[in-house]
């Protein structure tokens, strides 16, 4: 929801500017510029949001200056997500959220190409030649493992002597 000062704001810095007593680029640049310095477009914020009543070098005045201003900038918030526009800010940090992780997907997509031209290099005929391997080996394993039971709990050694 948009403030009565953000709007008395705008109203009167547009009529302003269409009356020919200010400038385009100074009232677009004053936003930009964290809202000070441009002096006419600074009163007509204090008179917007009631500070004029105020003396600058009074405690209160920073305070409520803040306050004004960030109501101001929460206003400008909405009043722009009502045109579906984004600040710049946020257009920037997500630019640079894709392009790292477009740079990701290259990285990955590279990874792949070189993953698939490793794979393409292995024939079949490699590939079945190391599962015989693999299946030799683990057979030997295998022969092992018996002949070793087979030591260990052979005929001689399980068998008992009876008595006659």
């Amino acid at each position: 929801m948009m403030d009565a000062g953000f709007l008395e704001f705008w109203g009167e810095a547009l009529l302003a500017v269409a009356r020919g007593r200010r400038q385009w680029e100074e009232l677009t640049k004053w936003p930009q510029g964290g809202m000070s310095g441009l002096e006419g477009m600074a009163a007509l914020f204090r008179k917007a949001y009631g500070l004029e009543g105020v003396p600058k070098d009074s405690p209160d005045y920073a305070a409520l200056w803040e306050k004004s201003l960030a109501a101001f900038q929460e206003s400008m918030k909405a009043f722009l997500e009502v045109f579906d526009c984004v600040p710049r800010r946020d257009l920037d940090e997500a630019r640079a959220r894709c392009a790292a992780l477009e740079e990701e997907i290259a990285e990955r997509d590279r990874a792949i190409a070189s993953l698939k031209g490793l794979l393409a290099q292995r024939q079949p005929a490699d590939l079945a030649e190391e599962f015989r391997r693999l299946l030799e080996a683990q057979q030997e394993h295998f022969q092992g493992l018996i002949a070793s039971l087979g030591s260990t709990y052979g005929p001689e050694k399980t068998t008992r002597k009876r008595k006659a």
